[in-house]
């Protein structure tokens, strides 16, 4: 059932119904056979991580039957989860890109890093690339929207992508502030987004907690983070956040959210948003009980995100921290505020 000079009736008889449960799935082993089988892959000898973790990869070149690829993935996430093995999600709502942890050994917690209004995935997650921490995988997503093709210079396919609006554009670009209906709508609609994938594909599907999620957020990227803390009702691992824009929501009233620890970071050559619109979001989260730490670089925020002169060591700190803080929790140790 494994070379491609199989013949096809062999194939078909190691397939089962479309319309039933896949059968011969008693161990890992098993799931393996069958997707070689499928795809004409040889199958090896691999311990139950690199099985499952292949496995997950060989199921992105199946499609032959949208039913049955559905039903073996799931199959496939349901062993992972129940050992521990956290794959590369599956196909998402957002264009994503997926960066496994330093030597791909198995991630312990997970970054899921956000960028700002107006560019794109492709910087972030080439940065991520760069970065790969041990550990830590990283899940680089794209904004849904993208700006006209007018206002992107020659050459951006890779750019022009944002979150929400927050620019009224009948108005000749003016910024939208807090209060205003069609940022809350807008922030909303995307913050419920994201929200449910993190919820269904991550948690539910993948078998991350959310005390094993982290982010990373540039811009409005960071702002859309901290709406995620401000506004799920989980403890998440933490937030990195780089320049955010003004808070789109206010916090909600009929209940004390849950408190998250934030690092955020302004750079004094940014321009904007400036120190004291950043020191205003963290005086906003500590009042409502986070626990958050305010950085002001010389240069700009993004340097803190480059490993030169010592400029990385804020980050790399926040990520060794909640590191330790993650594992910490899966010995059933409880973090000191």
């Amino acid at each position: 059932m494994t070379g491609q000079g199989k013949s096809s009736t062999a194939q078909r008889n190691a397939l089962p119904d479309a319309s039933e449960e896949p059968r011969d799935f008693d161990d890992l082993g098993g799931i393996y056979r069958l997707i070689s089988a499928l795809i004409g892959v040889a199958e090896d000898g691999e311990d139950a991580t690199r099985t499952l973790s292949r496995a997950r990869q060989l199921l992105d070149d199946f499609t032959r039957e949208r039913t049955l690829k559905i039903s073996l993935q799931n199959r496939i996430f349901s062993l992972a989860r129940s050992s521990s093995i956290r794959l590369r999600p599956p196909e998402a709502k957002f264009d994503v890109t997926y960066i496994a942890p330093k030597d791909d050994e198995p991630p312990v917690m997970l970054l899921i890093v956000l960028h700002g209004f107006g560019d794109g995935k492709a910087a972030l997650g080439k940065m991520a690339e760069k970065m790969q921490l041990p550990g830590v995988a990283c899940l680089v997503l794209q904004g849904p929207h993208r700006l006209p093709s007018e206002l992107l210079p020659a050459g951006g396919e890779e750019i022009g992508y944002y979150w929400f609006d927050n620019i009224d554009w009948a108005r000749g670009g003016e910024p939208l502030t807090r209060r205003d209906e069609s940022l809350e709508r807008a922030s909303l609609e995307s913050l419920c987004k994201l929200s449910g994938y993190i919820n269904e594909t991550l948690i539910g599907t993948v078998g991350w907690t959310s005390s094993e999620i982290a982010f990373l957020g540039v811009g409005q990227g960071g702002t859309l983070a901290l709406e995620i803390g401000r506004r799920m009702e989980k403890e998440f691992a933490g937030f990195f956040v780089l320049n955010p824009d003004e808070l789109p929501l206010g916090c909600p009233e009929e209940k004390r959210r849950v408190p998250q620890r934030v690092v955020l970071v302004s750079g004094r050559e940014d321009g904007a948003p400036s120190f004291s619109s950043v020191r205003s979001i963290e005086s906003e989260l500590a009042s409502e009980g986070d626990m958050a730490q305010l950085h002001e670089q010389p240069g700009k925020a993004m340097d803190v995100l480059k490993d030169r002169n010592g400029k990385g060591e804020i980050f790399m700190r926040f990520i060794a921290s909640r590191l330790a803080a993650v594992r910490m929790r899966s010995l059933g140790a409880e973090e000191v505020n």
